[in-house]
């Protein structure tokens, strides 16, 4: 499913206010901004706020980045593996009253397809406590 970074979501809207924006929605044949190196420590932040995923769902979207199906896994540094495609992260803007919605499929795109979020997401990412 794409939705284009920074434009209005409105995938599972109940209740989220107005100036919510998609970060990380990709999908094959649509652009998307590349770093030369994946953005490990993005990435890791993320996994590192598993649990405060939201509209968890039964079933699993899959890469279709990739050139094979299936589930997408990610193991975090003590070793515990994950299952992505089934739920969001949201993240509040340290910048603005912006709230960021982002599906847990977008730790994989950082990682495996270089995929680089836009600069204030990165940053209010990063800024979260641990």
């Amino acid at each position: 499913m794409y939705f284009e970074d920074l434009s209005d979501y409105s995938y599972h809207p109940d209740g989220l206010g107005e100036n919510v924006k998609n970060i990380g929605w990709l999908c094959k044949g649509e652009d998307y901004n590349v770093s030369e190196n994946p953005h490990v420590e993005l990435a890791e932040k993320l996994l590192s706020k598993w649990h405060g995923r939201v509209v968890k769902t039964r079933g699993f979207h899959y890469c279709d980045l990739c050139e094979t199906s299936g589930l997408v896994k990610v193991t975090n540094e003590l070793g515990q593996n994950f299952n992505l495609g089934s739920a969001e992260f949201r993240v509040p803007s340290m910048g603005s009253d912006t709230l960021y919605a982002a599906p847990d499929l977008i730790i994989h795109y950082i990682l495996e397809h270089n995929y680089s979020p836009p600069q204030d997401f990165c940053d209010s990412v990063l800024s979260m406590q641990a």
